[in-house]
């Protein structure tokens, strides 16, 4: 019996929820293709078994990358073989590459509502970590990110769906979003992925804290208003900057994400002892990124 962490768990959870409606809907569609049937009713019934049993811990799933009190450290009543580990780490997959969609969905409407946004950082909040998971060689997902995500019985993948997850998890900052930028932060932003993909996360770290405030130096003289950053022929420091950016923000939120992680950001720039994990870069540039979104996004 395999024992996993109870945030994979978490994450096997989601996706059986997410997809086991879909599992249903393809049964009445294959009423009459037998060998598919029986495939589509094996999986159900596993889906609906391992869901019972991952329950029985009642898990919180709103942050499946969070341990709440009084969860276990691993889950170990799951008895899945090799072949299911690898199925259930490819619905994960499947699971990552349906919230991006989302996430794009979003991301291209013509007009956001309180609702699109509040989707929108939802989304961000669960993508990240499970996306990290499957760039990390010490995790259980990383081993089956290249076999791409799973496909079921009886159904028929367009192209476009069936692209390899990979292209999603190269950069932290999307070309979409690099081309709007000013051409040194576009050089930066650039200089961040390279640096991320090749898992160097003091460099992220220390373009990251470059990034921040030249993104609010830019925008404000993009706007014609670069004396209200300017105090005695400098400019603000960067709390200062931040502060002022907050008055020109859409979504306010952004505000106080970005200030939860300038400790972290200073930090890297005066500390020799801090330990700065890729797992940090990925907080940290999210947020940024969504900064940039805000302040260039609709250019």
């Amino acid at each position: 019996m395999a024992n996993f962490y109870t945030n994979t768990a978490k994450y096997y959870r989601l996706a059986i929820k997410e997809f086991l409606p879909l599992l249903e809907t393809l049964k009445q569609k294959n009423q009459n293709k037998e060998d598919i049937l029986r495939e589509l009713n094996d999986l159900i019934e596993i889906y609906q078994d391992v869901a019972k049993k991952i329950d029985f811990y009642n898990l919180d799933l709103t942050d499946p990358n969070r341990f709440y009190k009084k969860e276990p450290d691993e889950i170990n009543n799951i008895d899945l073989n090799d072949k299911m580990i690898e199925h259930f780490s490819r619905l994960s997959l499947r699971l990552l590459n349906t919230w991006q969609n989302r996430k794009k969905e979003i991301e291209n409407k013509e007009y956001l509502t309180e609702k699109n946004k509040e989707d929108y950082f939802i989304l961000e909040e669960l993508i990240w970590p499970l996306k990290a998971q499957f760039n990390n060689q010490s995790m259980l997902f990383f081993k089956y990110k290249d076999k791409g995500p799973i496909k079921f019985p009886g159904e028929e993948i367009t192209q476009e769906k069936a692209k390899n997850i990979n292209e999603h998890i190269n950069g932290l900052f999307p070309i979409e979003l690099i081309e709007k930028l000013p051409k040194d932060l576009q050089i930066l932003c650039s200089e961040f992925n390279f640096n991320y993909k090749n898992r160097k996360p003091w460099s992220c770290i220390l373009l990251l804290r470059r990034i921040l405030p030249l993104s609010i130096i830019r925008k404000f003289q993009k706007l014609d208003e670069e004396a209200a950053i300017i105090e005695n022929g400098e400019y603000l420091n960067v709390k200062e900057l931040v502060g002022k950016a907050e008055k020109i923000l859409k979504t306010k939120r952004l505000y106080q994400e970005i200030i939860n992680y300038k400790p972290l950001l200073d930090s890297a720039q005066h500390s020799y002892t801090l330990s700065i994990t890729i797992i940090d870069v990925e907080g940290a540039g999210i947020k940024v990124r969504l900064f940039l979104e805000d302040l260039f996004g609709s250019n």
